[in-house]
Order: structure tokens, then sequence, then C-alpha cells
């Protein structure tokens, strides 16, 4: 754009300033281990504690839904989950921004039946603390159940992760970089399997037109 006007006072990068060169993307996977999850999640439901049970609940929300922790602190599935299966994210959220989750799984579909056991008042927190006493509590049970970054190489958020990974894969059939070794490792599995991948657009799209009747 600077060049269409013909302004040279931009500079092409910010070496010019004196800063250095940024990485947007993490390099390191964050997301909590599938067996890490499943056990800290079925052991939290297996005790008497109707507040581990709601632990349990609000994990299942990060991780199968990809809920940041005060949006699954927040979370009423009478008021998010609408009538066509769409789920409304609406409290908690950054910026206060809605947002709608559009494909919903089997697995988010029994995280919210689990959640609605769960709700006190108008959210899964107990109605008897304050938002910051939950959330000490909710981080205190997590320690003992070993969901830390000291312990498993990932908080609570890395469920949130580990379903942008999930859903990443799904969607474009490639498994993220992080996952790889290096990102040498990561271009040679895309290399090898964009052949595959322009094959299955082609056969969608004839599929496609079959159906709509043009061949």
């Amino acid at each position: 754009m600077a060049a269409f006007f013909k302004n040279d006072r931009i500079a092409k990068d910010n070496s010019a300033f004196g800063i250095g060169k940024r990485v947007y993307v993490s390099n390191r996977d964050k997301s909590v281990p599938q067996a890490v999850y499943e056990r800290v999640v079925a052991d939290l439901k297996k005790g008497s504690d109707i507040n581990d049970n709601r632990v349990a609940a609000q994990l299942q929300l990060q991780r199968e839904l990809g809920l940041r922790k005060e949006e699954a602190f927040k979370f009423n599935p009478s008021a998010c989950l609408l009538n066509d299966g769409r789920v409304l994210v609406h409290k908690g959220t950054k910026g206060g921004r809605e947002r709608m989750i559009l494909e919903v799984s089997e697995r988010a579909k029994q995280a919210i039946e689990y959640a609605k056991h769960m709700v006190d008042g108008t959210n899964t927190m107990p109605n008897d603390k304050t938002e910051r006493e939950w959330e000490q509590r909710f981080y205190r049970t997590l320690h003992r159940y070993g969901l830390t970054q000291s312990a498993c190489g990932a908080s609570s958020h890395g469920l949130r992760h580990a379903y942008a990974q999930e859903r990443y894969a799904q969607i474009t059939e490639f498994q993220p970089s992080v996952k790889f070794d290096s990102q040498e490792a990561f271009r040679e599995n895309a290399e090898r399997l964009v052949p595959r991948l322009i094959n299955s657009v082609f056969q969608i799209g004839k599929m496609k037109c079959c159906q709509l009747g043009y061949i």
C-alpha cells in the first residue's frame, strides 16, 4: 500500500527500529494430555463432594466446548443451549463478546447434560461462594488432582488448547504444528497429505454437483 502511494518513509520491517522478529504462534504444545483430563474428571465425578463434581463439569465444558475458565463458571445450559442445537456463549467472555458454537460433538452434548445437574441458580458455581472464592477452590482442587503446569505440563486453560487442536485436525485433516518435533516434520507431513486432500475436495465437489443436477 505504501509503495502504491509512493510513500518511502515506512520501513520494510521492524529491524529499522531495533525490534527483533516476533513469533505470534506458539511452538510449544500447551494442551492438557487427554489421559490426564480423563483421569482427573473421572476421579472428580467418583467422589460424593458436589463441589468436586462441579469442577468436573467445568473441566468438561472447557475441553469439549473450548470454553475459557470464566465462561465455564458462568455457563447455564438452559440459557446457552439453543433449540437448534447450537451453543451460545455470552457470559464471562473476553471483552464481553458473544460467540456461537455451531458444531457440537456428542461429547460436548454429554458435558452440557452433566453440567445441567451442577447448576446452582444461574450458573455452575455454588451460590454460597463469590466468584473469587470459587476460583480459589477450583485451583486448589486442580492442584490436588494433578492438573497443573508443574504436574502435567499444562494448566486447565490447556483444555481449551486441546479443543482447538482437535478442531484444527478435524477441519484440515492435519495435525497442528505443535504436535511435531520440528517445523520441517510438520511440512513433510503436510506435503505428503496434500494430494489426498485435493482429491477429497474434488470428489466432494463432484458429489455436490451431482446432487444439484449440474452433471
